[in-house]
């Protein structure tokens, strides 16, 4: 389901925080040194919309004015999959 509305199916992969700002916040964390798109695969920052949520939040992510929340500090609070075998 869509992470906006909750009504619709969701159809895309949405960055919470745009992915270019959450690819210069993860290079500046330290924590990926050797990649260049650090930031970009957080699933933390990753929610599913749908196509009409989608465009909506496009447009008022490109009039966002302040500083984005941390995507390092949401992906640090993620819960982290356990794996027993």
């Amino acid at each position: 389901m869509c992470a906006r509305c909750d009504r619709a199916l969701s159809d895309l992969a949405d960055h919470i925080v745009p992915a270019r700002e959450a690819i210069v916040q993860a290079q500046q964390s330290g924590k990926y040194p050797f990649d260049r798109n650090a930031g970009y695969f957080l699933r933390s920052n990753l929610q599913g919309l749908c196509r009409p949520c989608h465009y909506t939040k496009t447009n008022e992510d490109k009039t966002h004015v302040g500083p984005w929340p941390s995507v390092m500090d949401a992906e640090a609070a993620r819960p982290k999959k356990v794996y027993s075998f």
